[in-house]
């Protein structure tokens, strides 16, 4: 009897990988840590420089664990995908009062704190930074304001850099996304970017973030530290902790003014830049390490992806596909996609996979894919019928009800207890309930239509006409005018009021919900969580895309063949239904930046991008099997919808400059990309061994007429 072997998950494959990546960024950090132990000990010997017991060796050990410290936080924290909410103010109400949020700032915090003492401890004795001034022989000993304003500024480091952790969303890990070779049947093996060069490319910019920040926080940390009480609070904390190792008589307060001087300055400034750079370098480096492909480098087999050591390598990935952690799921769909464009021994097994449980290994990888691409058309599906999409974090919208035992009495009477008030009899208690009857019908007199004149209306002819009278002397007729339409002015100036905040760059910014945040929130959202899917359905389009394109030369069982044409019916269906909502989705009213006379404020990077690869997987799909379509069940008003998607060029093709506020047509770049597509186009023809006509001619010249 054969014994069924067990199929490792795809975690395992990972895991490893991910944990030999956090030791290399971690031997980054480490480095970072010793550089910022010379800088510090500016004046230390040659020797004691590189010796594994000295002061600097010492003072790097200390500095890694504040740099350890951001790496525990990142890993506690990760997610892939970015974070997507309908507005920033949605995203700090969700994540306020949260333990994530709680623990940035803590862990920031502490270390901070622990740079700091680490840092006054390094300094030379000329820095008097130690916690006792020692007075003259005349002066008692007394708190050294020095250390604790310099302890103040690296605490504004701490909280400004969680603060920037948060709104920018540090702990999302974005997956590169590639675009896919010319042949997948031409490609070679799969060449990753050194981590190192990445590395070399993204530092100076992010130095010249730190720089720039450490400036303007030591230029505003002497006023934040003189007024507000700062300065006192922190003074009582350091004196409280002070008298448990020093004494220190409790009588002996601050000096009037603040240790301001030059050289605190320099060292506030240099000190602050030395703790910036040494969050952001290890916040870098996690992020570089861990975005890197699924590929095992191996100098003397080869660089193999992650599954190729399992004994069941396809097992492996589909368990992988099948994982309900994201970070597993995003990195098995980017092996799948690199597998399928740059290994033809991996495509061969998934084609010939056909004693799997559960399916061939095909169409549960076929499967699982179609499905992801189908989570943008089912989204904006449920967003039209105003179904909204099932969310674990929302409650439920039917919540069990209790059963309670049955009644077994009558219910409680609903009259009221306190029988109704006598009726007046004498003058003075008409008179108050009249009084009583008039305040009750103000404003709710069925045949007026404001208050004002459902009150006069109660009155008699000769008291109206009195009241006109006092109403036209002590009142101009404009201040009449504004009491009669008093509600229209003061809805139409809270709503120039709310417009001038909106448009605020400094704050209006914090309530819009943008046409782009609206879009992506329901095109590329995740189903299970708040964050952007993107990555995954992009990795499952390409993934399929070269499968497809590939079994025509390596299934030699033909069990692609039958799937080709729900393949491209699912592109054409995506594609039209993502540019379709794309136009009629209507711009929140907070959104004052809309214009609906420009078609750029309809472009969204991320949406584009996911149209764009999945207009070149339907145009690669179409020269592939444009012969063969009756064959394969594809009729030829299917492949003229096709191909009316390939030659329309896409609308809204205006995005905005990054630098400068202009606008910009990109009509030449799309007319280079269906350029390189048709070149591609024939390459695979002609590998094909077909004249394949190309369809693309009056696409060129229709965007040269437009």
């Amino acid at each position: 009897m054969a014994v069924l072997q067990r199929i490792r998950p795809y975690r395992e494959f990972l895991t490893a990988v991910l944990h030999r990546r956090f030791i290399a960024a971690a031997g980054c950090a480490l480095l970072t840590c010793y550089a910022d132990a010379l800088l510090i000990r500016a004046q230390i010997s040659l020797f004691w420089s590189w010796f594994p017991l000295g002061k600097v060796s010492i003072t790097t050990s200390f500095l890694f664990i504040s740099a350890l410290l951001v790496f525990i936080l990142r890993v506690s924290q990760n997610h892939i995908g970015q974070r997507l909410y309908p507005s920033p103010l949605a995203t700090i109400r969700q994540h306020a009062s949260s333990y994530h949020t709680v623990q940035t700032i803590a862990i920031y915090s502490f270390s901070a704190l622990l740079y700091s003492e680490i840092y006054m401890w390094s300094v030379p004795a000329t820095a008097e930074l130690h916690w006792i001034a020692e007075g003259k022989y005349y002066e008692r000993s007394h708190l050294n304001d020095r250390p604790i304003f310099l302890r103040t500024t690296h605490q504004l480091h701490a909280l400004c850099q969680a603060a920037l952790h948060l709104v920018g969303d540090y702990d999302a890990l974005s997956l590169p996304i590639d675009n896919p070779p010319q042949a997948p049947m031409q490609a070679q093996a799969y060449s990753q970017t050194p981590a190192l060069h990445l590395l070399a490319k993204a530092l100076p910019r992010r130095l010249e973030r730190c720089a720039r920040r450490a400036i303007i926080i030591s230029f505003g940390a002497p006023f934040l530290y003189g007024l507000f009480g700062g300065r006192y609070l922190m003074w009582k904390m350091h004196l409280v902790l002070a008298r448990i190792v020093w004494n220190v008589p409790q009588s002996v307060d601050f000096f009037a003014y603040p240790p301001f001087h030059i050289t605190l300055f320099l060292r506030s400034l240099t000190s602050g830049l030395f703790l910036i750079a040494l969050w952001e370098i290890s916040s870098l480096v996690l992020n570089v390490y861990w975005a890197l492909p699924p590929i095992k480098v191996d100098k003397v087999q080869g660089d193999k992806f992650l599954t190729d050591d399992s004994a069941d390598p396809n097992g492996s990935l589909l368990n992988g596909l099948n994982a309900k952690r994201r970070t597993a799921k995003a990195f098995a769909f980017w092996e799948l996609k690199l597998l399928s464009q740059h290994s033809e021994i991996r495509r061969k097994a998934i084609y010939n996979g056909i004693d799997r449980a559960g399916g061939t290994t095909w169409s549960q990888i076929l499967n699982l894919c179609l499905a992801e691409i189908k989570a943008p058309v089912g989204s904006i599906e449920a967003f039209r019928t105003g179904n909204k999409v099932a969310n674990p974090l929302d409650p439920p919208a039917n919540p069990p009800t209790l059963e309670f035992l049955p009644r077994i009495s009558a219910p409680l009477k609903t009259d009221p207890i306190l029988t109704n008030s006598p009726p007046p009899k004498t003058n003075q208690e008409w008179a108050s309930y009249k009084t009583a009857e008039l305040a009750r019908s103000y404003g709710t007199h069925p045949n007026s239509s404001s208050p004002s004149s459902a009150s006069v209306s109660t009155l008699s002819p000769r008291a109206q006409k009195y009241l006109k009278l006092a109403r036209d002397k002590l009142l101009t007729p404009d201040q009449q005018n504004v009491l009669s339409h008093g509600r229209e002015a003061v809805t139409a100036n809270v709503n120039d009021f709310t417009r001038t905040v909106l448009e605020t760059p400094w704050l209006g910014w914090f309530f819009r919900q943008t046409f782009a945040r609206r879009l992506k929130n329901v095109v590329l959202r995740d189903a299970t969580s708040h964050f952007s899917n993107l990555g995954i359905i992009i990795n499952a389009i390409d993934a399929v895309t070269a499968l497809a394109i590939a079994s025509l030369k390596e299934d030699e069982l033909g069990t692609v063949s039958k799937d080709i044409k729900d393949i491209m019916r699912l592109f054409v269906e995506a594609i039209e239904n993502v540019e379709v909502f794309t136009m009629e989705l209507s711009p929140h009213w907070t959104d004052v930046k809309f214009d609906a006379e420009r078609p750029a404020s309809r472009y969204v990077e991320e949406v584009a991008l996911l149209v764009r690869h999945l207009r070149m997987g339907l145009r690669e799909m179409v020269a592939a099997f444009r012969s063969l379509a009756l064959d394969l069940g594809i009729s030829s008003g299917e492949m003229r919808r096709a191909k009316a998607l390939l030659i329309e060029a896409p609308k809204g093709e205006e995005v905005k400059k990054k630098n400068g506020g202009g606008e910009k047509r990109v009509e030449g770049r799309e007319q280079e990309n269906l350029e390189r597509d048709q070149g591609r186009i024939g390459r695979a023809d002609k590998g094909m061994g077909k004249a394949v006509e190309r369809p693309f001619k009056m696409s060129l010249v229709m965007q040269q007429d437009s």
